[in-house]
């Protein structure tokens, strides 16, 4: 299984960033909509809870989907590198995600609606060295 590991978690890894890379790529009206999708969906389920239709449980649900896409990010990053070195996985690791989460909202600026903020930077680091350091063995 781990000759396949070499392949598989690389691949994985860089589709991964790619689909990022498509969600970032979305306009604020698109990325919008599927966030409504989700809370409308949810908002069936706790029928029509006050909550899950006000603008905080929005917030929430769209800083935990960075926190989500960035820990899966972590997983892959530390699995894909850990196969070809061991010397400073986690550190390694890291350093590649949040390089990611920069260049990712520095891509937004271009995006019709979206913009750089840190505060995502931080969350999307925050999933990411999540994932790290619970899979770094």
């Amino acid at each position: 299984m781990k000759k396949y590991c070499k392949i598989i978690y690389p691949i994985a890894l860089l589709i991964w960033m790619s689909l990022i890379f498509y969600n970032s790529s979305l306009t604020a009206t698109d990325s919008m909509s599927n966030t409504f999708f989700l809370t409308d969906w949810l908002g069936t389920i706790f029928v029509n809870s006050i909550f899950i239709k006000s603008d905080l449980f929005v917030t929430i649900i769209r800083k935990s989907a960075h926190f989500v896409e960035y820990f899966i990010l972590g997983f892959l990053t530390i699995k894909s590198f850990r196969l070809y070195s061991k010397k400073n996985i986690i550190l390694i690791s890291l350093i590649f995600c949040i390089v990611y989460a920069l260049t990712d909202e520095i891509h937004q600026i271009f995006v019709p609606g979206r913009a750089f903020m840190l505060m995502d930077v931080f969350i999307d680091s925050l999933g990411a060295f999540t994932a790290i350091i619970l899979f770094r063995k």
